[in-house]
């Protein structure tokens, strides 16, 4: 999960988690794993550019939307089943993880 000011794109542009996780399996210092990167702000759209009609950018900042809960909502309900239907995977808590930096520390609560 991304740090505040950060979106979905954040661990790949500045964070190179493609890279560092791609040479961990190459090594046999990690299992190969599905990487799932969402966008933990809620109030915002995940294209920068986009945004929903009648919204200000305003709207789509601050901590009252990291700290609605709607984030660790979607990734349960959402994200999770979206994962264990469409790709092999073994759907239990020790085939998971989670990890955050900054603003997704806040997240990772869930």
């Amino acid at each position: 999960m991304h740090g505040g000011g950060g979106d979905e794109e954040g661990w790949i542009s500045r964070g190179r988690a493609n890279y560092i996780i791609d040479n961990l399996i190459a090594s046999k210092e990690a299992l190969p794993m599905i990487v799932v990167i969402t966008n933990g702000n809620p109030d915002a759209v995940c294209a920068p550019l986009d945004k929903p009609i009648g919204t200000t950018t305003k709207d789509l900042s601050g901590i009252g939307g990291m700290a609605s809960h709607r984030f660790e909502e979607s990734l349960v309900k959402n994200v999770l089943p979206y994962i264990e239907k469409n790709y092999r995977v073994i759907a239990d808590e020790d085939h998971r993880a989670v990890t955050g930096f900054s603003m997704g520390g806040y997240q990772h609560k869930i």
